[in-house]
């Protein structure tokens, strides 16, 4: 019997382990075509396909605590893993996917918890923490897709809106992508087609027919949304002076994405609110949200509160913008 206190801690360690994959403790075969049990040399054959065995099992245990210590080291949480839990025999296996294929054939109203096809580690979730992102579980198999998720332009602009507040995956995703207020149902759904609706009052106060389009309000032969704007109304109705007018004309992607807030907070006020509509048209025809400066601008523009996330104070702020702006011509014109 081995005594642990007369070796090495390393050595001894493996001794004390006692939890290993299940496939070292089935029945051995030792049959060899050159090999009986009266042969003498059976014996020894035995001894040393056995020690071969258990050099691999050593390796095995200490492979296991470099991959729990590399695994606490990267995820700040520690992960637990025992060998027995890295293996299942093929019976396992098959009796796993079976039971995940059900999950296709589920009837309506079946609420029960999913079935997922995975083995353990894959399967597992860790805390992942950085910045303004607590996310108290994250699927290891997942983990480099958040990671991803997180360096896009668009959430990056989002946290930078309040740097104080902190998120969950499920906040962003809700945020971005899932709930009515969220940036991609704003986007799709809603933004345009108040865009497009502008347009077409614009088109309607220069009596535009639905064949010759007023070639003041193109660029380079094709209708153009901010010169709808700075020649279909500031222009038109006389709402602005000319270095305001000639300015917003002149505006280029370029020049938008690269403008300073103080720059447009010198303008007029209602030449400040046609400079962020178009801004907003520009980024969400991008993909994008505006820069944070713009936002916090955005913001103090309007009068709606208490609106359930930036999407939906943009959108407000579009609305409200509109209105004010063909309320602003109705008056013009009396």
């Amino acid at each position: 019997m081995i005594n642990p206190e007369q070796y090495a801690n390393w050595y001894s360690h493996f001794y004390q382990h006692t939890n290993y994959q299940r496939f070292y403790s089935y029945p051995r075969d030792y049959q060899d075509v050159s090999l009986t049990q009266d042969n003498p040399n059976c014996k020894s054959f035995k001894q040393k396909q056995d020690l071969k065995i258990k050099k691999t099992q050593i390796q095995d245990v200490f492979l296991l605590m470099v991959a729990n210590a590399l695994f606490e080291k990267s995820f700040r949480s520690a992960a637990n893993i025992t060998l027995e839990q890295l293996y299942l025999t093929q019976e396992e296996r098959l009796a796993e996917e079976k039971k995940a294929r059900k999950q296709s054939k589920r009837e309506d109203g079946d609420k029960s918890d999913n079935i997922v096809k995975s083995n353990f580690v894959w399967n597992m979730t860790v805390p992942y923490e950085h910045g303004q992102i607590k996310e108290p579980a994250v699927k290891i198999k997942e983990l480099g897709k958040f990671k991803r998720y997180l360096q896009d332009e668009k959430v990056q602009t989002l946290l930078s809106y309040d740097t104080s507040k902190t998120w969950e995956k499920i906040a962003l995703e809700e945020e971005l992508e899932i709930k009515d207020y969220s940036y991609e149902v704003i986007r799709r759904n809603i933004l345009f087609k108040e865009i497009q609706e502008f347009e077409q009052w614009i088109l309607q106060k220069w009596g535009f027919n639905g064949t010759n389009h007023p070639t003041e309000l193109e660029q380079d032969g094709n209708p153009n949304f901010k010169k709808y704007l700075s020649q279909g109304i500031l222009k038109k109705y006389q709402l602005a002076n000319y270095d305001e007018i000639t300015w917003l004309d002149s505006l280029g992607e370029y020049s938008i994405n690269n403008m300073s807030v103080s720059e447009v907070e010198s303008k007029s006020t209602l030449v400040q609110k046609m400079f962020l509509i178009v801004l907003i048209r520009n980024k969400f025809a991008h993909n994008q949200l505006p820069k944070k400066e713009f936002y916090h601008l955005i913001q103090m523009h309007l009068t709606e509160l208490n609106l359930p996330s930036p999407s939906a104070v943009i959108l407000s702020f579009l609305k409200q913008s509109i209105k004010e702006i063909k309320e602003t011509v109705t008056s013009k014109l009396e």
